[in-house]
């Protein structure tokens, strides 16, 4: 039986790994609220800053009558893009005049996407306009240096072989996922390539004022941000080609403000083309109008933005502090936006040493989700490599540490290696005991936990009361008190006879003794 669909309605029907996030988001952790929720730091949010934006919002949104109407069209309110062309001009520094509007493309066009990339570009660029992306590898090449510009130049050529037809290049400047900013002379590269082979350059700028200092990295060194629009376009390429995005969603902290635009300063066809379909993606009035009260109080502005940078600086230092301290590799040189990109198949692979590992990436990402932490895989980003995740550090801290701890407990190197770096982390202490579990159970002492795949196993072969500790032991010690013994035990039998080693209480009939802690 036929869907009925089109084409292209048939392939956005289809399940995708991207639909989980509307289940995640439906179940978010809170500490008092929700603690059986999952922690998201896979969402590209930004809610460091809700206290202040939530408070200007709310003292001056005194709504007119006009925004109940269609008021002055599908495309923004004059009062909107006077607010947007103004501060857009002040924060990007254009060389000429600017102009606002929304963007169309020619269905079965072709755009280049270097990798890694924001995952949603397929379904905005495909799903809506029928055209196609054609990824660009850089394989060991910087994708920010002037090396890369021949990469892309490779993926046209094979893209027009195979009978694509590249309109244009898509620059994500900041960078999602990696985080850094594009340099001058890669992007007067990408630009003479566009112009070389007919090209526009799109450049989605929507973390532009999202750059913050990394006072930790080196190399590569990170890159101040310049807007594509501060860049002479004089003698390099046709400026008609060259078009800009920005939206509320990221800078602001807003991505429920559905609100954005495209800059393009010397196409006006662009702009007239424009509106008529500008009734398909019409911010709504009460937007518009929050929007232009924010973007009007200049000193407001000046204030939250620099605030903003700040926390997102501190939020990034805790979460590369915290990968550096584990031993997890991450791309270095980000400044901008709040993603980390690191390799968790890496660290998962080293706490199963010989062990085949086929698919590292849906691995990590079901022992992530069992543990009730979620992150982007990179499969979903056009990462090269398998393990790849984007980690959000633009949360409260509460909830970054919080998700940082349960990846921890897949992601930590085995006990050997941590000792042999004098560098040990305690997953868990597990107490010896003689205690019966399942009268524990019946007391509602224990945690009702069932691994993954729990309901694939043998029912001859699953704990009959269901009641699982929620932890793998891969590796143990015994750490003993010196002070306390003279050596460790030796047999099973120490643990249950020998006093030094097991302490029996009233209150406790077997707990740790003085002398013994598990390590795992």
């Amino acid at each position: 039986m036929t869907s009925g669909l089109s084409n292209r309605g048939d392939v956005a029907a289809k399940p995708n790994d991207g639909m989980l996030l509307w289940t995640i988001i439906k179940d978010l952790w809170d500490p008092k609220d929700n603690p059986g929720g999952y922690v998201s730091l896979g969402i590209a949010e930004n809610t460091l800053m809700h206290d202040k934006l939530s408070a200007h919002i709310h003292a001056n949104l005194a709504v007119p009558n006009h925004s109940f109407t269609y008021g002055d069209g599908m495309t923004g309110s004059k009062r909107l893009k006077a607010s947007l062309a103004r501060f857009l001009t002040e924060r990007l520094k254009p060389l000429g005049d600017r102009a606002s509007g929304l963007g169309a493309r020619e269905p079965g066009r072709g755009f280049l996407l270097g990798q890694p990339h924001y995952g949603a570009f397929f379904p905005d660029v495909e799903y809506r306009t029928g055209c196609k992306l054609v990824q660009v590898p850089f394989h060991e090449v910087d994708p920010f240096g002037l090396d890369a510009v021949r990469k892309y130049e490779d993926a046209l050529s094979a893209a027009r072989a195979k009978g694509t037809r590249i309109a244009a290049l898509i620059l994500c400047h900041p960078h999602n996922p990696l985080g850094r900013c594009y340099p001058r002379e890669t992007i007067v590269g990408l630009m003479r390539l566009c112009q070389e082979h007919d090209m526009h350059l799109i450049s989605d700028e929507i973390y532009a004022l999202s750059v913050w200092n990394n006072t930790l990295d080196t190399d590569p060194a990170p890159v101040p941000f310049e807007s594509c629009l501060s860049i002479s376009t004089a003698g390099v390429m046709d400026p008609r080609r060259l078009h800009v995005l920005w939206g509320m969603s990221k800078d602001f902290g807003a991505n429920g403000i559905r609100l954005g635009a495209v800059v393009s300063q010397h196409n006006p066809a662009l702009h007239d083309s424009l509106t008529p379909v500008g009734i398909y993606s019409s911010p709504s009035a009460i937007a518009d109008h929050a929007t232009a009260n924010i973007l009007d109080d200049r000193a407001w502005v000046d204030g939250y933005v620099e605030e903003n940078r700040r926390r997102l600086q501190e939020s990034f230092e805790l979460v590369a502090g915290w990968a550096r301290d584990g031993g997890i590799e991450y791309a270095r040189g980000a400044n901008a936006a709040f993603f980390l990109w690191v390799d968790l198949g890496k660290a998962y692979r080293a706490r199963r040493p010989g062990r085949e590992v086929r698919d590292v990436a849906a691995e990590v990402m079901a022992a992530l989700l069992e543990k009730k932490v979620f992150l982007a895989s990179g499969e979903q980003f056009g990462s090269e490599r398998p393990g790849w995740f984007r980690i959000v550090f633009s949360n409260n801290g509460e909830v970054v540490s919080e998700g940082l701890r349960r990846i921890a407990a897949h992601t930590d190197g085995d006990i050997g290696r941590q000792l042999s770096e004098g560098n040990v982390y305690v997953d868990s202490v597990i107490l010896q005991t003689l205690q019966d579990y399942p009268r524990w159970d019946q007391e509602g002492a224990l945690l009702r936990y069932k691994p993954l795949n729990f309901d694939k196993i043998h029912p001859g072969f699953r704990d009959v009361w269901a009641s699982w500790y929620a932890v793998v032991v891969f590796g143990w010690i015994n750490i003993w008190n010196a002070e306390k013994v003279d050596q460790g035990p030796v047999e099973y039998s120490d643990f249950e006879l020998d006093g030094k080693f097991m302490r029996r209480t009233k209150e406790n009939r077997a707990g740790i003794g003085p002398g013994l802690i598990y390590v795992q």
